[in-house]
């Protein structure tokens, strides 16, 4: 159980590790902070569109009694 949590903690934080990186692949070496600046601006905004819309749809799916 233990190496399956430290498999699955190094998994985790080389994919954050990766999510944060990937932007610097594809920008210019001048543009990278723009670059990052807006893609974390963009998942930043997945996210509080991905809450409210959890929100939402639940709402509309109440079991009557």
């Amino acid at each position: 159980m233990a190496l399956g949590a430290v498999i699955f903690g190094v998994s985790n934080a080389g994919g954050d590790v990766a999510w944060s990186l990937w932007v610097t692949k594809f920008a210019p070496p001048e543009r990278v902070a723009d670059y990052m600046s807006v893609h974390t601006f963009f998942t930043g905004v997945r996210g509080v569109a991905a809450d409210h819309d959890r929100c939402e749809v639940g709402v509309g799916h109440e079991r009557e009694r």
